[in-house]
């Protein structure tokens, strides 16, 4: 329901004049294995056709989604464009896709790892032992821990001053209503009865101080500077547009921001760093299906017996045979009906 409101509020948002969308199916799922049900559906009425995914779904469900999508041969790669609307490209899981397929991947980040903070943080986060903090030890922070981590210093900064200016601010709070029950009034709710024993918080003496001193918070933290309008309302940050695909790392092309909109940025595309381990002088055996033009069987001359490679032509026998013999290995085609496609050391 959240997803189709925000797909309803893009719309609406649109300006006169600019360049609009077609949306052609929009499909609700619960868990990967309809999402990849949906994808085979689409494979069917045209394999060939460009198709532009929009995966409005938790960071977890969309990286699974994509990671199951490119380890599926019944599916295509080259022609799929992922948009990510969640903020699922702070993780780090290039080596996921890159193994598999080669698809096209859009998405958003928050963490700014260009920054001096951010890259000294990220140096210490990674050392943690993540036995005792969950989520610790890798190279970097989903965008989730660094909005909390932000959160956390955004109450601290409030407290903080007025601490400073008035070091006995709250002692006389906490004095006046230590050693005060828990009541359970008529309607069930455990409340602090801090005053008159019937049932009822009345609002804390502090609380509009504490508020206007948050929305005057202004701070850098790992999502970008942090500050707030009269309404409370986060203002002036970044999402950082980036994509990903089989012939460059993760690279950012634009950027959003709440006051300038999107800007394109000139992307820095880099090759991504394989390190590729093989024996030479062994045979790997690559196991395929039949499918025209790629794999087909071949037809014998009279009299001729065909076995091992001989038995097949096509598109990916003669690459494989190419690639064999640039790498100095024997390759040797396994096709069967239906299977998923498998490399292995004969």
């Amino acid at each position: 329901m959240h997803c189709l409101l925000r797909l309803q509020q893009i719309y609406q948002g649109l300006r006169p004049g600019n360049e609009t969308f077609h949306v052609e199916t929009v499909k609700r799922i619960a868990n990967v294995s309809d999402a990849i049900e949906f994808l085979r559906t689409i494979e069917e009425l045209n394999r060939w056709s460009r198709k532009h995914i929009v995966l409005d779904c938790s960071t977890e469900l969309a990286k699974d989604i994509v990671v199951s999508h490119v380890r599926d041969i019944t599916l295509g790669k080259r022609t799929y464009h992922y948009l990510l609307s969640g903020l699922v490209m702070d993780d780090r899981w290039e080596s996921e896709v890159i193994e598999y397929g080669a698809i096209n991947i859009t998405g958003f980040r928050i963490v700014d790892t260009s920054k001096k903070y951010v890259k000294e943080f990220l140096d210490g986060w990674k050392r943690i032992d993540p036995t005792t903090s969950q989520g610790a030890g890798k190279e970097l922070i989903s965008a989730q821990a660094a909005l909390m981590y932000d959160a956390v210093f955004v109450l601290v900064e409030p407290f903080s001053k007025i601490m400073r200016k008035k070091p006995d601010q709250f002692r006389a709070y906490t004095m006046r209503n230590r050693g005060q029950p828990f009541n359970l009034p008529a309607n069930g709710t455990r409340t602090l009865d801090c005053n008159t024993s019937k049932g009822w918080v009345t609002p804390w003496e502090h609380g509009d101080k504490i508020s206007r001193y948050l929305r005057k918070v202004e701070i850098s933290g790992l999502t970008g500077d942090i500050r707030f309008n009269e309404d409370g309302k986060r203002q002036n940050y970044t999402l950082h547009v980036v994509e990903m695909t089989v012939n460059s790392a993760m690279v950012k092309v634009a950027e959003w921001s709440d006051e300038g909109g999107l800007a394109p940025v000139v992307a820095k595309y880099t090759r991504l760093k394989t390190d590729m381990h093989y024996e030479r002088n062994k045979t790997y055996i690559v196991t395929t299906i039949i499918e025209e033009p790629y794999i087909m069987l071949r037809q014998p001359e009279p009299g001729e017996t065909l076995e091992t490679n001989e038995r097949f032509e096509g598109y990916c026998k003669d690459l494989a045979e190419l690639v064999a013999k640039k790498l100095g290995i024997n390759s040797k085609l396994n096709v069967k009906p239906q299977s998923n496609l498998v490399v292995k050391g004969d």
